[in-house]
């Protein structure tokens, strides 16, 4: 009988199973992450980029591996990911005008911000930080534009 082998949703769910990772075969089956990624970064099939490929969905595809704790292409633990760089630069800007956020609450976004805002502070000034200003900034002051009581501009 031939041993079974493939990349079929299913084989690499099973295969998944087999080497332990159940918890990457419940994000398959839960539709997180795609099988092919999760074969792709197992290191079971290769990655074909066709065209220039495209960077947003390569960054949201290693944000959810990231979550899943499964390191993105055997990258050292003390540089940043590819999932880390686009939640970066969401605290930094603000979500993708495109793609939107990577993020599905609000309160994801401040879980983030909170475990990033340490390196977000020594990288940046805090009112160059998207985050920094919805979740720490002065709120609006209310008459801002408006003139002064008594109708003049202090002449």
């Amino acid at each position: 009988m031939l041993k079974q082998q493939g990349n079929s949703r299913s084989y690499i769910i099973a295969r998944c199973r087999r080497v332990g990772r159940t918890d990457l075969a419940e994000a398959i089956e839960q539709g997180t992450v795609s099988s092919y990624a999760i074969s792709c970064e197992m290191g079971w099939q290769k990655r074909r980029v066709l065209g220039s490929g495209s960077p947003n969905q390569a960054m949201k595809r290693a944000y959810a591996l990231e979550r899943l704790s499964l390191p993105t292409n055997g990258k050292a633990a003390d540089t940043f990911t590819p999932g880390e760089c686009a939640i970066l630069q969401e605290l930094w800007l603000g979500p993708n005008l495109n793609t939107g956020s990577l993020f599905s609450t609000r309160d994801e976004l401040h879980a983030a911000w909170e475990k990033h805002r340490d390196v977000l502070m020594a990288m940046f000034r805090p009112r160059d930080l998207a985050a920094y200003r919805e979740f720490e900034g002065r709120p609006a002051r209310p008459d801002k534009g408006k003139a002064p009581p008594g109708g003049t501009n202090g002449a």
